[in-house]
């Protein structure tokens, strides 16, 4: 979504915790927080916390008046000029390939995770992938999420991912597909390929072809 000051929205495939793919009302939901947090005064990353504050207040009012519990995980990156500002909610990551060298630009909110940085030993699979950080949880704050700027230059590729992509998959490997992604001229057959090549990389759980359908995958080139 272009902003009205020129600069330019990327936002993953918003997946809704506990459903197995993006409920109508999130996308719809999504779209009027962009544009209501791209009318805003102030900088991108002012625009990017009202985004996520827009969705969060949304979601926990309609969870008290519905008595829904649905929440929202996504990932967000605004191009602004030489910096990229990129925020994670959930498990979904913001990547950059440059001169073939991968960098996570997000971190995971996931117990694993949290339990790595504060040192604590590592828990079995299932329990470390658990999701500790949604919009509309009633507990949380939207200003908990993290939102940091980074340097970009022309021939940089910026890739976002759901956590379905990383999942069970080694680390190493998902490294070798974004680096192939990137390599290739179109963005659209970059995402294409990405998807493609991780459903036969590594077993979906039940319901692979859910799985697929509700993986977000975008992939954005850099150009002068």
């Amino acid at each position: 979504m272009n902003g009205v000051d020129g600069s330019l929205v990327f936002v993953s495939r918003a997946t809704a915790h506990a459903a197995s793919f993006p409920h109508p009302e999130h996308v719809a939901l999504l779209r009027e927080a962009l544009a209501s947090a791209w009318r805003r005064e102030g900088g991108t990353p002012q625009r990017l916390a009202a985004l996520l504050d827009f969705l969060h207040t949304t979601l926990v009012r309609d969870h008290g008046e519905t008595r829904r519990s649905r929440t929202l995980e996504l990932c967000a990156a605004a191009l602004d000029g030489d910096r990229l500002w990129a925020t994670n909610v959930s498990a979904h990551r913001v990547s950059l390939v440059r001169e073939g060298a991968v960098q996570q630009l997000t971190r995971d909110w996931t117990l694993g995770e949290e339990r790595k940085r504060q040192g604590l030993p590592p828990l079995d699979a299932g329990l470390g992938s658990l999701v500790t950080r949604v919009l509309g949880r009633e507990s949380q704050a939207s200003g908990e999420i993290v939102i940091e700027a980074h340097p970009v230059r022309p021939g940089d590729v910026v890739l976002l991912t759901s956590g379905w992509f990383h999942h069970e998959v080694d680390e190493a490997q998902v490294e070798r597909l974004l680096r192939r992604a990137a390599e290739l001229p179109e963005a659209d057959t970059a995402a294409r390929f990405l998807v493609a090549e991780r459903a036969a990389a590594a077993p979906m759980g039940s319901f692979p072809e859910l799985a697929v359908f509700s993986t977000g995958v975008l992939v954005a080139h850099l150009r002068s």
